[in-house]
């Protein structure tokens, strides 16, 4: 073998090694997962800091940045500390986004609409590398150190989400790390007035 077919060759093997370590999605990776809370105004869409004050009827939208190919879950955990799953919907699959470009959550003309109920509640993004199904977000959040601090919630039937979607037209994100078991869960609380 001539150097120079020893040169390409090493740079075949070395470019094929730097894909497999980018590309792939498997358990191990990780990465920082990024979500901004965008509350419309008047004025337009405006970030809202973690703890905020927000009122029934204001509408919510999420911004999400990730690391790796991923599959979203919305979930909410209301005033009666009941959780919600808000995206996907019910029969749907999970929102699946690549590295590179924001993705709003929900889609671009819609948004999250706080109902009448008030008091603390959460806003729970959860980015996985794999498909999960509902029940399983649902216990991931009732089983880890997301809701220790409370009884486990019981799950609220479609019909009675605190939050709904609707249709109509800056500050740091918050970040989480994104695990070896390729999980991140990002939390976002407010005070619902």
């Amino acid at each position: 073998m001539n150097r120079r077919s020893l040169l390409y060759a090493f740079f075949l093997a070395s470019c094929a090694g730097a894909q497999s370590r980018v590309g792939g999605t498997g358990a191990g990776q990780t990465g920082i997962v990024k979500v901004q809370v965008l509350r419309q105004t008047d004025q337009g869409p405006s970030a809202v800091t973690n703890g905020a004050t927000l009122h029934s009827g204001d509408r919510l939208r999420l911004i999400v940045e990730v690391p790796l190919p991923a599959f979203l879950y919305v979930v909410q955990q209301n005033a009666n500390n009941a959780l919600v799953m808000l995206l996907p919907a019910p029969g749907a699959a999970p929102v699946s986004i690549q590295p590179g470009s924001p993705t709003r959550l929900p889609t671009e003309a819609q948004w999250f609409v706080l109902d009448e109920e008030v008091g603390e509640e959460t806003l729970y993004l959860i980015a996985t590398t794999r498909p999960l199904d509902s029940a399983n977000v649902i216990q991931l959040l009732t089983s880890g150190d997301f809701t220790r601090d409370r009884d486990p919630p019981p799950l609220v039937p479609d019909k009675k989400r605190g939050i709904t979607r609707s249709a109509t037209s800056d500050s740091t994100p918050l970040n989480e790390n994104l695990s070896k078991d390729g999980i991140a869960v990002v939390r976002f609380r407010y005070l619902h007035e």
